[in-house]
């Protein structure tokens, strides 16, 4: 209704008023989509898209809401949209940024084609010490191990990670929270992948689908995969 009344009175608004309810259509919007709410990822992409078109950033698009946009295209299967979004504003992005997020991008893309050295040697370029783009590559480096197969590697940054969660004191409890919850999920994967435990798929599936764990929808994939 908001996004419906905001296009309808644009004119009579001026930028910054515009840019605060675009701010609050898309803070709406993941809220919704955190909580499961069918249909909000979709308006959230939708809702980016525009905030990017009707140029409402500050002086470059932030680099969390250009890995939003394309994390969102490739969850649709969005492809073409993707490169072309990516052809058209990677110069709209800090230049002091602006490698290290399309090589994050790049190595999403490469991990959801399953070529994994591809996206393993994008990450290996990227040296960027903010803590959301940090974690986003220990969880995508997490999940190309545990494809890879190579649990030994999955455990030890596993314990390495559960170790920056404790030392990092800035970090909202929020983010700790699924960032630990996911940790969980994939050790418990990696325990039954590696005989250390038995494989307990239906108890599994509905603790994560009862939780807000980072990285669910892969999890859910990867349980799915397991024999009965």
């Amino acid at each position: 209704k908001l996004r419906k009344l905001l296009h309808k009175e644009e004119k009579k608004l001026d930028r910054n008023q515009i840019k605060i309810l675009y701010t609050i259509l898309s803070n709406y919007a993941a809220e919704r989509t955190e909580k499961g709410v069918p249909g909000f990822p979709e308006e959230i992409l939708s809702v980016n898209l525009e905030i990017i078109k009707k140029d409402l950033t500050e002086q470059y698009i932030s680099g969390f809401l250009f890995v939003n946009i394309v994390t969102l295209f490739l969850k649709f299967k969005r492809i073409n949209a993707l490169n072309r979004f990516i052809k058209e504003n990677s110069v709209k992005l800090n230049p002091e940024i602006r490698e290290a997020v399309l090589n994050y991008c790049y190595s999403c893309l490469a991990f959801y084609n399953k070529d994994f050295e591809k996206a393993i040697g994008h990450l290996s370029k990227i040296n960027f010490d903010h803590y959301q783009l940090k974690f986003s590559i220990k969880n995508l480096t997490l999940k190309i191990y545990f494809e890879q197969k190579h649990y030994e590697a999955t455990y030890s940054l596993m314990d390495s990670y559960r170790h920056i969660l404790k030392r990092e004191t800035e970090i909202p409890d929020s983010i700790k929270k699924t960032i630990s919850a996911f940790l969980k999920f994939l050790k418990e994967l990696t325990d039954i992948k590696t005989g250390k435990k038995t494989n307990e798929k239906q108890i599994l599936t509905k603790e994560i689908k009862n939780s807000s764990p980072a990285e669910k929808q892969w999890l859910l994939e990867k349980i799915n995969e397991l024999g009965s």
